[in-house]
C-alpha cells in the first residue's frame, strides 16, 4: 500500500473484528472451562491461529496478492489476537492470591503495552532495512508461536484444578458426574 490514507484505513480495520473476537473467545473459554479445560488452551489456540494468519498475510504481501485477501487477513488476525484477551484476564484470579492480584495485572499490562510500543518501531526498522513490511509480519508470527510455549507452561497442565475438584466432590457425594 503506497497511499497513506489507504494504509490508515486498512490499519483501522482491526477495530471491526476485535470486539467480535473478544466476545466470542470469552464465551468459548467460559464454556470450555466449565467442562474442565484450562483457559490457557484457548489462548494457545488463538495465538497459533494468529501466527498462521500472520504468515498467510506475509506470504500474500510478499507475492503481491490481492488487496481483498490482505484485508481479510487483517480482519482474521485482529479477531485471533483479541481472542486471547478474555481468557488471559480470567486466568489471573486462580493464579495469584488477592493480595498481589492488582500487581499481577499491572505487570501483565506493562509487558503487553511495552510490546505495543516497541512493535511499530521494530516493524518500521525492519521495513526500512528490507523495503517491505513482510519481515515485521513474519517476526510477529514467530513471537505469536513463542507466546504459545510460554502460556502452555502455566500450571495446571490442561484441566482446571477447580473443575477436577468439583467433579471429585460430585463423585464422592454420589451425584452424576
Amino acid at each position: 500500500v503506497r497511499d497513506l490514507a489507504r494504509s490508515a484505513s486498512l490499519a483501522s480495520l482491526q477495530g471491526l473484528a476485535a470486539p467480535v473476537g473478544l466476545l466470542v473467545s470469552g464465551l468459548v473459554a467460559d464454556r470450555l472451562h466449565e467442562r474442565g479445560l484450562h483457559r490457557k488452551v484457548n489462548i494457545a489456540a488463538a495465538m497459533i491461529l494468529t501466527a498462521l494468519s500472520l504468515a498467510a498475510m506475509g506470504l500474500t504481501i510478499e507475492r503481491h496478492g490481492p488487496a481483498w485477501l490482505v484485508t481479510l487477513l487483517i480482519l482474521t488476525t485482529s479477531f485471533c489476537v483479541w481472542c486471547c484477551w478474555g481468557p488471559a484476564y480470567a486466568i489471573f484470579g486462580p493464579l495469584f492470591p488477592p493480595s498481589v492480584l492488582g500487581k499481577a495485572f499491572g505487570a501483565y499490562n506493562t509487558i503487553c503495552f511495552t510490546g505495543a510500543v516497541a512493535a511499530p518501531v521494530v516493524t518500521g526498522w525492519l521495513r526500512d532495512l528490507t523495503g517491505s513490511f513482510v519481515a515485521g509480519i513474519y517476526g510477529a508470527a514467530v513471537l505469536s508461536l513463542l507466546s504459545v510455549v510460554s502460556v502452555m507452561a502455566l500450571r495446571p497442565a490442561f484441566a482446571s484444578e477447580d473443575i477436577r475438584l468439583a467433579r471429585a466432590m460430585q463423585w464422592w457425594d454420589g451425584r452424576e458426574v
